[in-house]
């Protein structure tokens, strides 16, 4: 009996989608638009995952509260040391914490407790930081490590434990990332991990979207490269719910819609018949 090379790519592309089909009939949604917004409302629509602006206010509250408690501390001895002459040999300006006024070590810090130079807080290491227990330079907000991290959303908070340089929100760790707990690069918006993420929850390189994994995806659960729509598994795939490789439509299995077309799930539960088990295979 001849089998064409066909009904080979046919068989081979069901048996490894199959699975796939049978374990789950969930709906598509429909497609989504490219999120407008980089601020934490983002993640928040991604349930049952918490906000992912948790923390960014109780963080900075916190690094308040021991930076007065400090400031309080200190008051008394910064007040006796206020009234002693001016140490000679010391340029004006420069900081050698109690020994000759505020407790900072460098030149020009606004606070206590600060090394380096034109800090504007409690408890910062390095150059024009405003907040507190920051590390690096201009970083604007609390707990920061890098240098540039601020956010530009939230002024009146800052940035919060942002870890890289050039960060615009709270939790990034990594470059240029803006919005909310995102790793990686250039990503915008909140949980995202690689590089030029847009949207939320998306693994890889230049996806846009949510709960995409690979590279270039746009729109939603699509895993693979390239893939435009929702629920697609491959590359090139535009629709919904494909398998394969530039499948054009929906619920497809196959190559460049060469192969098996599957019952669609929405279809099944709009007219309250059962889907059928039978395929079909197209030209």
């Amino acid at each position: 009996m001849h089998i064409s090379l066909r009904s080979w790519l046919v068989a081979g592309v069901a048996a490894v989608g199959a699975g796939i089909v049978v374990a789950g009939s969930v709906a598509p949604p429909a497609p989504m638009q490219a999120p407008a917004a980089t601020d934490v409302s983002l993640g928040a629509a991604v349930l049952p995952l918490p906000a992912p602006d948790l923390g960014a206010r109780a963080l900075p509250a916190v690094g308040r509260a021991i930076a007065a408690g400090a400031d309080a501390a200190i008051a008394p001895v910064v007040g006796v040391r206020e009234e002693l002459p001016p140490t000679p040999f010391v340029p004006p300006g420069v900081q050698l914490s109690l020994l000759i006024g505020t407790p900072n070590l460098g030149a020009g810090n606004e606070g206590n407790f600060n090394i380096g130079v034109n800090n504007d807080g409690d408890f910062n290491i390095g150059t024009t930081n405003e907040g507190n227990f920051n590390i690096g330079g201009d970083n604007e907000g609390s707990f920061n490590i890098g240098f540039n991290n601020v956010d530009a959303d939230d002024l009146t908070n800052g940035a919060v434990a942002n870890i890289g340089n050039g960060n615009d929100g709270d939790f990034n760790v990594g470059f240029n990332n803006t919005g909310v707990r995102n790793f990686g690069a250039d990503n915008v918006g909140a949980l995202n991990v690689g590089l030029r993420n847009t949207g939320t929850l998306n693994v890889g390189a230049g996806n846009n979207g949510r709960l995409n994994v690979g590279a270039g995806n746009s729109g939603s659960a699509n895993f693979g490269v390239n893939n435009t729509g929702n629920f697609n598994v491959g590359v090139g795939n535009t629709g919904n719910g494909n398998i394969g490789l530039f499948n054009n439509g929906d619920n497809r299995i196959g190559v460049a819609n060469v192969g098996v077309r599957y019952p669609s799930p929405v279809r099944s539960q709009t007219t309250n018949e059962p889907a059928s088990t039978t395929t079909s295979v197209e030209d």
